[in-house]
């Protein structure tokens, strides 16, 4: 029962027409696209942040300390581009998760959606830096039940016992509508709703 308001929510976003399958990789991932994600990501956490997101920011501004490493990732987009350069999707998630603690990775999860179908391409941070993890097809539908978990207000069963994690969630419909939110710690639902995509 307790996902039952998630999937409820999923199948009313996939009965719905979704936006046209018309937006290609070339027209995000440069790095006027990246001026506007750290904007949007720096408003998020100084209106809704905790006390531990402001702290990162902060540290960020003052110290240069990605907490993404965005600006590496971008530079390694060509990778994409010359992959999957004529793929066409209507919507662009991406699902950001570092975990320090009993496990240290930083992933990305490039995440296209067209009718039906996603696309997820993974990347993780290597010592050669970033890198295409693994690629697969997934329904569209779990994309939207992931969505509801993230946007869940109920993260009081929090697990991290031995585990620090610092997530985003990003979805772009067009350059000028980017949106994103941060996470400075997952429950237990949303953590494994992410390593689902693995």
């Amino acid at each position: 029962m307790k996902y039952l308001n998630y999937i409820l929510i999923s199948i009313l976003l996939s009965s719905c027409t979704g936006p046209k399958c018309n937006l290609g990789f070339k027209e995000f991932l440069n790095k006027s696209f990246l001026k506007h994600w750290q904007e949007n990501t720096k408003s998020y956490i100084s209106k809704k942040g905790d006390k531990k997101l402001k702290y990162l920011l902060n540290s960020e501004t003052q110290l240069g300390i990605s907490m993404f490493n965005r600006e590496d990732f971008i530079k390694i987009s060509d990778t994409l581009i010359n992959r999957y350069g004529n793929l066409k999707f209507g919507t662009l998630t991406i699902i950001e998760l570092n975990t320090a603690g009993e496990k240290n990775t930083s992933n990305k999860y490039i995440i296209t959606s067209c009718e039906d179908s996603a696309l997820v391409i993974r990347f993780k941070l290597g010592a050669d830096g970033w890198g295409i993890f693994s690629v697969k097809n997934i329904e569209r539908e779990k994309i939207s039940i992931l969505k509801g978990l993230l946007n869940s207000e109920n993260t009081n069963n929090y697990f991290g016992s031995g585990i620090n994690e610092l997530a985003s969630y990003t979805e772009i419909e067009s350059n000028s509508k980017i949106n994103v939110k941060v996470y400075g710690f997952l429950s237990r639902e949303q953590y494994e709703g992410i390593n689902e995509l693995n």
